[in-house]
């Protein structure tokens, strides 16, 4: 593994061997994807100090058996654009005619894009769970199946006819969310509320759908979406925060409105709700906004008789087959394991150059029992 010290970088192998990056005077080491290939390569990026300039970049696979690291075969396209797709780095390069290369330490594969341009022309790359995602200036552009190379135009004509023109008949500005555990791209706009979801790509197929969650009155979005979630799911579902009057709660339904229903807990006093699913289990939590750059929220009436709702900063863990587990304030990092049934929840306070760590203690979610750490810190999932 690689360990960031604040003065330099380290190699630390499975029996504890500790070596220095044969890299020189770096400033910075990141590991694309933190895969290490079948070989002992891994993909990484570096910087180094240049003289009265900005850090140099440099990307290539490093050893960690401290052989000499080897060069990508092309330079990316625009600094720290490298990705990792199954124990492949993944690029952009060669900007007038723009190409996907996709490479290990021993194989090199170039897939032409059909796009030609300026090198003044933006370019960006991302994976989705099962194929490779190009924007460029800022408009999706193609889909490719990384184990084909076949490439497929993105439908821009139908994402426009979603959105509309902007008010000087424009195609308007749209935000898009793209991660490896989803095949859908989530399409948001800003020109009602901020991050309003307005459409889903299917990267598989190419199909694009309108999102219509005009059809969830009186539920609308919170007031600041940004400050929290939204999520493209990978059976096509969206999660994202609501809100009516009196109750908040995150939902997950289909992009034409139907289906939709609330995961765990309603919240109250929040103007966006994080959430995060490991397995089948969510991770939800309350944002108050309070003393933070979010939009404050409308004032909430008051709930309805016999509601069981969490206010502001609360936390929330809800699994199948089990009630939703409510978690003390303080407890604010919370991390799941890999089968979403355990949970490790640590207090913490502000300190002067961090974090101050306290009690950690571990859950099972099922039953609901927890049992302390005594003494331990900073402890994480294997």
């Amino acid at each position: 593994m690689v360990v960031a010290k604040a003065t330099h970088t380290e190699l630390v192998a499975a029996d504890g061997t500790i070596s220095t990056p044969p890299l020189g005077e770096i400033e910075s080491l990141q590991v694309v994807g933190n895969v290490v290939q079948r070989d002992g390569w891994l993909a990484a990026m570096w910087a180094t100090a240049e003289e009265g300039q900005d850090d140099a970049w440099h990307y290539g696979f490093l050893n960690l058996d401290g052989r000499p690291p080897q060069g990508l075969a092309a330079t990316p396209a625009a600094p720290g654009s490298v990705g990792n797709y199954d124990e492949q780095a993944y690029y952009l390069a060669n900007p007038s005619a723009l190409s996907l290369y996709l490479e290990t330490s021993t194989q090199v594969r170039s897939i032409a894009l059909g796009i030609t341009g300026s090198a003044a022309s933006t370019s960006f790359v991302r994976r989705s769970a099962s194929r490779i995602v190009v924007m460029v200036d800022q408009r999706l552009a193609r889909i490719v199946d990384p184990s084909t190379g076949t490439v497929t135009a993105v439908d821009n004509a139908a994402i426009d006819a979603i959105l509309g023109p902007d008010a000087l008949g424009h195609p308007p500005w749209h935000n898009v969310t793209i991660t490896p555990e989803s095949d859908f791209v989530l399409g948001q706009d800003d020109t009602s509320r901020y991050l309003t979801p307005r459409f889903l790509l299917d990267t598989r197929s190419g199909g694009v759908e309108p999102v219509l969650l005009e059809r969830l009155a009186p539920l609308r979005t919170l007031d600041s979406p940004y400050c929290g979630d939204t999520l493209a799911l990978d059976d096509g579902r969206l999660g994202l925060g609501l809100r009516d009057a009196a109750l908040a709660g995150f939902y997950v339904g289909k992009p034409d409105g139907s289906g939709f229903e609330r995961v765990g807990l309603p919240f109250r006093n929040v103007t966006a709700i994080a959430a995060k699913r490991i397995a089948d289990t969510w991770l939800l939590g309350g944002v108050s906004g309070i003393n933070a750059f979010c939009t404050p929220y409308e004032p909430f009436a008051a709930p309805p008789p016999n509601a069981m709702a969490l206010d502001g900063d609360a936390l929330q863990i809800v699994a199948p087959g089990a009630p939703p587990l409510v978690l003390p304030q303080r407890e604010r990092l919370v991390t799941l394991d890999a089968t979403g049934l355990c949970a490790l929840a640590a207090t913490s306070t502000d300190g002067p150059t961090g974090p101050i760590f306290g009690e950690t203690r571990v859950y099972d979610i099922t039953s609901g029992t927890s049992t302390e750490l005594d003494g331990l810190t900073n402890v994480t999932w294997l």
